[in-house]
This record gives C-alpha cells, sequence and structure tokens, in this order.
C-alpha cells in the first residue's frame, strides 16, 4: 500500500480509535456519558504550576473584573488567563483587524 505520510507522522490509524466505523452523515447528538481522555494533561499542569502574585492594584482590578456578568462562572485562575490571553493578543497577534490599511 502506498502512503504519502511517514509511517512516524504522528497520526494515528483506524484500529486505534474507539470507534472504528465512522458515518459521516450520522445524526449528531451529546454523550453524557463521554469522558474526555487527555493524557498529557497531567505533565502540562505539573510543569506550569507556578502561583502568580498579584500586587493591591492587580488585585482590585480582578475583583472588580469578578462583578462582570461575563466572568461571573470563571475562577480566579481563568479570569487571570483570560485577561492575559486577550491582552497578549492585542499586543502581539497580527491579522486582518491589525493591519493598517493604506487610504
Amino acid at each position: 500500500m502506498f502512503s504519502i505520510r511517514p509511517p512516524d507522522s504522528g497520526f494515528r490509524g483506524v484500529e486505534q480509535f474507539k470507534l472504528k466505523t465512522i458515518k459521516a452523515d450520522r445524526p449528531l447528538y451529546r454523550d453524557p456519558e463521554f469522558k474526555p481522555e487527555w493524557p498529557w494533561l497531567p505533565a502540562v499542569k505539573e510543569r506550569h504550576a507556578d502561583r502568580i502574585v498579584l500586587d493591591d492594584r492587580e488585585g482590585s482590578l480582578l475583583e472588580e473584573i469578578r462583578g462582570d456578568p461575563e466572568f461571573r462562572d470563571l475562577s480566579d485562575a481563568e479570569t487571570v488567563r483570560f485577561c492575559f490571553f486577550r491582552w497578549y493578543a492585542e499586543q502581539h497577534v497580527r491579522g486582518p483587524k491589525q493591519l493598517k490599511t493604506a487610504i
């Protein structure tokens, strides 16, 4: 059998999936028994287990953000992570929104 991908390319074969047959036109539904399996997650959490300490100004900003309905159901860690990624995207990500047009 001819394959374009090298054998060690990181792609899984059909035999490695739990569901062997995939029917493209089957209806989608939520499986309440589904439990995600992320074998890499403990290693990532261990590698990034550092704590951050907020100063008084940052702590008061976090308190203020907690009152926003958008952040109501998030933990403090999730809120800080969201704010960091939003800041990072605004400062460093270049895409269609960040392109300056010469008019």
